[in-house]
């Protein structure tokens, strides 16, 4: 079975929780004659760009198997996006023949393959949409977001995540009052925003108890050695060394580094904001948070990302 969070995904509009004014303007372009045929999304982990884009294609007419998803991050190379360009000069044999190209996290794009959809994106025939989804807006190139119509997509508050929160107990077949106490609490004040994190939390601590059993399970989630804290306090408020570093990472090996991005951030910031942390420590305490947080960490990369950010803190302390 499909996970929670992909039960739960919208399906039209009428579905999408947050984005307000994103969402008005969608349906302004469904409406339109005349509509724009590349789209920018960006905004943060799990916030609904791709949801979006998804949701727009099937406005646009697009059958859903006409919709063809990339991962940019496996597939940056020149040759996987000529054949997208290719493919783009084919109608599909569905009513209407709309095909729709969902492209994610596009920044990991090389600089050869920007240079391969100026064109398509610029002037792509009638029948076909690009949609570029990304973490990093700063790394797409200025040529390609003048020529697409961006929306950034933006964290949902606290009353929206409460609602999707709802469609997913609604899924599960559970009432939201038959959560342990303070269970729906941590779900929400834990997913950064994140829609896609919430339901990922409910789905795994809708059986606790309280609060600190959810607590738990998350944090079991999320990284299952208290060497990862070990780590964080040396990077904040140690000496580390590479020699100290690669001795945790040692113990760490086969741990999601989305994962451990995630609980180096969370903590950092979360101790920064404490009263008692001194403006020296908090300082440091930022200098961590700085390193870790562009982007989102793929798996398939394994540690070089946490490696290269710690590279980032040691240089600095040279």
């Amino acid at each position: 079975m499909a996970s929670l969070a992909v039960r739960c995904r919208p399906q039209t509009l009428d579905e999408v929780v947050g984005n307000g004014p994103i969402v008005r303007s969608i349906e302004k372009i469904i409406e339109a004659k005349q509509r724009p045929h590349t789209f920018l999304l960006t905004g943060g982990s799990g916030e609904g760009k791709t949801t979006l884009a998804k949701v727009m294609a099937r406005a646009f007419g697009c059958a859903d198997a006409n919709v063809q998803e990339v991962d940019a991050a496996t597939n940056s190379g020149v040759d996987a996006v000529r054949a997208l360009t290719q493919h783009m000069n084919y109608k599909s044999m569905s009513k209407g023949g709309i095909k729709c190209v969902v492209v994610d996290e596009c920044h990991a794009l090389s600089n050869s393959s920007w240079q391969a959809l100026l064109k398509s994106t610029e002037e792509p025939p009638e029948h076909f949409y690009w949609f570029l989804c990304t973490t990093e807006e700063g790394k797409v190139p200025k040529t390609i977001r003048t020529r697409a119509t961006h929306f950034k997509v933006a964290p949902l508050k606290e009353d929206e995540l409460r609602k999707v929160l709802l469609r997913g107990c609604k899924e599960l077949g559970i009432k939201s009052k038959s959560l342990g106490e303070g269970v729906a609490d941590v779900c929400v004040e834990s997913s950064g925003g994140s829609a896609r994190q919430l339901l990922t939390y409910l789905e795994q601590c809708h059986f606790a108890q309280d609060a600190d059993e959810a607590v738990a399970l998350i944090n079991q989630v999320q990284v299952n050695d208290k060497n990862v804290i070990d780590l964080c306090r040396l990077l904040a408020f140690g000496k580390p060394t590479w020699s100290k570093v690669l001795s945790i990472l040692r113990d760490l090996e086969g741990t999601d580094p989305e994962s451990l991005r995630l609980v180096l951030v969370n903590y950092c910031t979360k101790v920064a904001m404490d009263n008692k942390t001194k403006d020296g420590q908090r300082m440091s305490l930022l200098a961590v948070v700085d390193a870790f947080c562009p982007g989102i960490y793929n798996r398939s990369e394994k540690m070089a990302p946490v490696m290269l950010a710690i590279g980032s803190l040691l240089e600095g302390e040279e």
